[in-house]
């Protein structure tokens, strides 16, 4: 099903349209927003906030447009259906809302079906897209199941095969999921498709660029869930690509988290690693003061693990930082230190230090 929505510009006229005279301009940019530019959510909202209006009590006004702030009041709005607007797949005697349009389409499908739908809430709404095989993955279904969901109208044909759901379906799905359960074994399933997927197209930047923005939201859902570990596993395999693709702040971020994580679980292996990428984008980033007390982090919890090959990569960090804070006694040993080292473990990974 092909959803036809308003840009920011139209949505906005649309609900001043409805709710003449009244100043929700910045209010009705956030709605707009809300349900993606939808029409019907727009008009249903907007017919709700003028009805609301009409005593003139500011109060009342107030408390409408809070009341459709909350995701499942937006589901909820409803009104009667007009004589010469009623919805072709719902019975006239019916109130016409954004819940019982959805469940129309939803109830076209088995009711396993309609629960391994929800979980395509755990991906992100339009304008990301999706796989046929992710899709597959997080539904725990088969490929014929997923072509039912598909022609059931609750999905958009997006470009090159891949899918898309609207903003106002999928917080529908989020609804609906909490409501029946599976949220985690949801984000369980998303979490190990995106690993296998990670591992097998590592080096094939294109392809992962296509599933960046889920991986990232799935990054950030995840600890809520109680996946600490899980988060430095996905993490630690895209950062290499984060990197590479200039997402130096969102790195950050993530590094940060990933270092909490690390002392929570009294891994030191992950805060090392987590201190190393946090000094790489603070270099990148021309932060050198700060990128220099990560290495020195990096540095000192390595030396504490005696692991030859950490110590070696933080000694060359530093000194490379060093050597561009202009601190060459400091840089000098260190990059000898980590010269010495290599040479003495044979570690070829160091061989750029001849670059200083």
């Amino acid at each position: 099903m092909k959803v036809e929505e308003l840009s920011q510009e139209e949505g906005v006229q649309l609900l001043q349209m409805l709710v003449p005279g009244l100043d929700m301009t910045e209010k009705a940019q956030q709605l707009v927003q809300a349900v993606a530019g939808l029409p019907l959510a727009l008009e249903l909202l907007g017919n709700y906030v003028r009805k609301q209006a009409y005593s003139g009590r500011t109060r009342r006004i107030i408390a409408a447009l809070e009341r459709i702030e909350r995701l499942d009041e937006r589901l909820s709005i409803q009104e009667p259906q007009a004589p010469t607007k009623q919805h072709p797949s719902l019975n006239a005697d019916l109130p016409l809302s954004l819940r019982a349009v959805i469940a129309i389409s939803e109830h076209q499908l088995p009711e396993q079906l309609q629960r391994a739908f929800y979980a395509l809430e755990t991906i992100p709404a339009k304008p990301n897209t999706f796989s046929e095989e992710m899709a597959c993955a997080v539904m725990n279904c088969t490929v014929e199941q997923f072509h039912l969901v598909r022609d059931s109208g609750l999905l958009e044909l997006s470009s090159q095969g891949r899918y898309t759901i609207q903003q106002t379906v999928h917080d529908y799905a989020w609804q609906r999921l909490h409501e029946v359960g599976g949220l985690e074994k949801a984000y369980c399933r998303l979490l190990a498709y995106l690993m296998e997927f990670g591992e097998m197209y590592q080096k094939e930047y294109e392809l992962l660029q296509q599933e960046c923005v889920t991986t990232l939201a799935c990054l950030e859902q995840i600890v809520g869930v109680g996946k600490g570990k899980e988060f430095a596993e996905l993490f630690l395999m895209y950062v290499p690509f984060l990197m590479s693709t200039a997402h130096y702040e969102i790195t950050r971020q993530l590094a940060l988290r990933a270092e909490a994580i690390g002392w929570e679980y009294k891994a030191p292996v992950l805060v090392v690693r987590a201190l190393f990428y946090q000094g790489q984008v603070l270099q990148k980033l021309a932060h050198l003061a700060q990128a220099e007390e990560c290495f020195r982090g990096a540095l000192e919890l390595a030396q504490q693990m005696n692991n030859e090959e950490y110590i070696c990569s933080a000694l060359t960090d530093l000194g490379w930082i060093e050597s561009k804070r202009g601190l060459y006694e400091q840089a000098e040993r260190h990059l000898l230190d980590g010269l010495y080292m290599a040479s003495k473990y044979k570690k070829r990974y160091l061989c750029f230090i001849f670059k200083i």
